[in-house]
């Protein structure tokens, strides 16, 4: 019985291995669009949460 509950925690390591790295790329990928083509600022200025003024 243990060897089943090992082989289970070890496959979905290996299916984890492979996705964690692409999703981290992802996050970072969309950061730095966002970075890039200014939506970030953009959503910050018009958050009305935020309380500033969009200049």
């Amino acid at each position: 019985m243990a060897r089943i509950g090992e082989v289970m925690a070890a496959c979905y390591l290996l299916l984890l291995l492979p996705v964690l790295p692409v999703l981290l790329a992802y996050v970072a990928v969309q950061k730095v669009l966002a970075l890039f083509t200014g939506r970030s600022d953009e959503r910050r200025r018009f958050d009305p949460r935020s309380g500033a003024p969009p200049s």
